[in-house]
């Protein structure tokens, strides 16, 4: 998170690697057509709802941009949800 501009292979690999991440794995699920579609999906989607930048984030209908505190994030998540069920009176 702290590297600027675009990395090298290389340097993302020992990134992940001090991250303690399956470097076999992460190589393999690179290539993989799901993936790259399900990538091309979001970016998609990015593009068609105005994001440019990160974090953002996408709950229901809500669209946050930039850092939320997890207070407001929390709020976000609980108005997209839907209201309980009432329970039923014995």
């Amino acid at each position: 998170m702290k590297a600027e501009g675009r990395l090298a292979e290389d340097a993302v690999v020992q990134i992940a690697r001090e991250a303690g991440v399956d470097v076999d794995r992460m190589r393999a699920d690179m290539e993989d057509p799901a993936i790259a579609q399900s990538i091309d999906k979001n970016i998609e989607l990015a593009r068609a709802i105005g994001v440019s930048g990160t974090p953002t984030f996408v709950i229901e209908d809500a669209v946050l941009f930039g850092f939320k505190p997890l207070q407001q994030m929390e709020r976000a998540i609980a108005d997209a949800r839907p209201p309980p069920a009432p329970t039923p009176a014995r």
